[in-house]
């Protein structure tokens, strides 16, 4: 027996720093194989790797499942050398014996491993010997195991799904997007008056309504196929005739990466209370008092509503609050689905939505100057924990004077999503670098030393049709929608998203904005005070439009409304504040920056300039190293 010690290493990622944290510290290993040299091989390898305790013990393929028989082991390695069918009936002796420890073929090289993999032998994990490390056979020995420990607590958290809904008191139905029974409850077969959902196997959910409710469940399953949850009435008839009214609550259900694949639902018996409505409606017309009694018996019938989709729904948010269960998000979602009627699950599915309000035009950028160099340096600050987990290196070369003309919230998002892909591709030890370049147009630049991208990805990168996104190399998993939401949102900018890749070498994404530059409207009496505002704005790339006086300003905001708006408070005979209230009454500079030039800083000043809409002011005389500084704050 072999006991080789495990020492986590910090950094490798969200999922591997996970495992470590659930992980037993003593492992039991059964290896089957016929080499003495490459189970040394194997001792070695787990010789590296420390805190966890691993036993090993080997067998040869031909006692793989007396072996097996002999203890209870955590995980089961079969090293696939020399007769490779001696190696695939051990296997298959294994899983018909009934062993429940996971299996990892380990292949001779990468070749084999492909042939093993394509034959579908029904191994946990695959893994070629020519490839493995310390680390990698660790992390696929700790992730086999607890893969399996998720799929038992899937399976016991599914029967106690079916458990709560065979004793809800209302119906749950599970439909497919196709309109087929997936599951149902006992109430839910009385309310169809059948016996079991077999018998309606090749019904669809349609089938089971009148015309009228039809119509009303085709928008309702519209609704469904773009993520939204809502309640509804109508009629059902049962497989004998009788007719019922319902309140339907559904849901829908997606996969991981947003598709809509089916809904479910839940049914109450509402034909009584909509008797009961009727004939207070009748009662109304005749008497305050019928009136009263209708709307007592509506409360009670609403708290008898209420009670049983409460309790439903706590039992479930139990299971729901199990973190120890380790549910997949199809399941959550399933039961999310079941019990959270009135809350939004749109979340699930927020990236779509953001792609659909670009495509029907409801979301427009809101354009406006600002500096890059900042906006980079928040991305990065939001960055810095996930890199710095992973061992990765965030650098950016940005002029403290780069300016962006955009919709500041979207860009950063667009920043935000290539850095962290960026971080989802680069391994320990990797380097990001953030640049700007200045020709025909502003292109911005995340480059990465990481793995890279194969040259079959890239040409469906930004495609939102074919589904792209694969797993990080610390296990870190995507929608695959980012990068196509991004190239939206540098499209509706006017400007281009590409990129460049490597396979091991890395990955540089080019986002490129056209070059604009801003306008700032000077408003001063004073020439010399006007000219040095202008030389300034000058040497900070800016254009300029000057005015004395605001009768002359308002006619030039009228023909093009400037970026900026720089004002002496004063002028016009001290009634600057009423032009300043003009400015901000013209639609298209309600938003702009106003700094206002003040002969004195005083209270009262200050008040009066911000009282007119004022966004910063500058106290006379000035410096250039003052007024400056103020500009770039509000306009890059």
């Amino acid at each position: 027996m072999l006991e080789v010690f495990h020492t986590a290493r910090r950094g490798a990622g969200n999922c591997w720093e996970e495992v470590s944290r659930i992980a037993k510290k003593h492992f039991r290993i059964l290896l089957i194989n016929d080499g003495e040299k490459r189970a040394a091989e194997i001792e070695r390898l787990l010789k590296n790797v420390g805190e966890r305790k691993y036993s090993l013990i080997t067998a040869e393929a031909s006692s793989a499942v007396e072996a097996a028989g002999k203890g209870e082991f955590d995980a089961i390695l079969i090293h696939c050398c020399g007769n490779e069918k001696k190696y695939r009936e051990a296997l298959k002796n294994l899983r018909r014996s009934g062993t429940n420890a996971p299996v990892i073929m380990v292949a001779e090289n990468r070749q084999q491993q492909l042939e093993l993999k394509a034959k579908r032998l029904g191994a946990d994990e695959l893994l070629a010997m020519e490839q493995l490390e310390p680390l990698l056979l660790d992390r696929s020995i700790s992730f086999a195991i607890e893969r399996k420990k998720a799929e038992e607590a899937l399976k016991a958290s599914e029967e106690l799904y079916k458990a709560l809904a065979k004793s809800s008191p209302i119906g749950i139905w599970h439909i497919s997007k196709e309109g087929y029974t997936i599951f149902m409850n006992e109430v839910m077969c009385r309310l169809l008056e059948i016996d079991s959902p077999k018998e309606i196997k090749n019904n669809t959910f349609h089938s089971f309504f009148t015309r009228e409710s039809r119509n009303r469940i085709e928008i309702e399953r519209a609704k469904r196929e773009q993520g939204i949850i809502s309640s509804y009435e109508g009629t059902l008839i049962g497989k004998k005739g009788t007719r019922r009214e319902v309140m339907i609550s559904g849901g829908p259900l997606v996969t991981a990466d947003g598709k809509f694949h089916g809904s479910i639902g839940t049914f109450s018996d509402i034909t009584e209370r909509k008797k009961a409505e009727l004939k207070l409606r009748e009662m109304k017309e005749t008497a305050e008092e019928a009136t009263l009694l209708k709307d007592k018996f509506m409360t009670l019938l609403a708290h008898d509503l209420r009670g049983p989709l409460g309790t439903l729904r706590s039992y479930m948010r139990l299971i729901r609050e199990n973190e120890s269960l380790d549910m997949k998000r199809e399941s959550l979602a399933h039961l999310d689905a079941a019990i959270r009627t009135s809350e939004n699950m749109l979340d699930l599915i927020s990236n779509l939505l953001d792609v659909s309000r670009f495509k029907t035009g409801e979301l427009k950028p809101k354009k406006q100057f600002f500096n890059a160099r900042l906006l980079v340096l928040k991305v990065i600050a939001n960055m810095a924990y996930p890199a710095e987990r992973k061992g990765i290196t965030i650098e950016q070369e940005l002029s403290p004077k780069a300016r962006v003309y955009g919709d500041t919230t979207l860009l950063e998002q667009v920043f935000q999503n290539l850095v962290a892909n960026a971080i989802k591709f680069c391994m320990r030890g990797d380097r990001i670098k953030i640049s700007v370049t200045e020709n025909e147009s502003l292109t911005f630049c995340v480059r990465d030393s990481g793995i890279g991208v194969e040259p079959e990805r890239i040409k469906t990168l930004f495609s939102y049709e074919t589904k792209t996104s694969t797993t990080g190399t610390a296990g870190e998993v995507g929608s695959g929608l980012g990068l196509p939401l991004c190239r939206d949102i540098m499209e509706a900018h006017d400007g281009t998203l590409t990129v460049e890749s490597e396979v091991g070498k890395g990955s540089a994404f080019f986002a490129s904005l056209p070059i604009a530059r801003p306008t700032a409207l000077i408003i001063e009496s004073q020439t010399g005070a006007r000219n040095m505002v202008a030389r300034i704005l000058k040497d900070l790339n800016v254009k300029v439009m000057e005015a004395e006086h605001g009768e002359e300003a308002l006619r030039l905001i009228k023909k093009s409304a400037p970026d900026l708006v720089i004002a002496d408070l004063l002028v016009d005979d001290s009634n600057g504040c009423s032009v300043i209230q003009l400015i901000r009454q013209e639609p298209n500079c309600m938003e702009i920056p106003i700094i206002v030039l003040l002969g004195e800083e005083t209270v009262s000043y200050r008040e009066m300039a911000l009282n007119a809409g004022a966004n910063d002011f500058i106290t006379k005389p000035f410096l250039e190293k003052e007024i400056a500084p103020r500009i770039r704050l509000h306009i890059g």
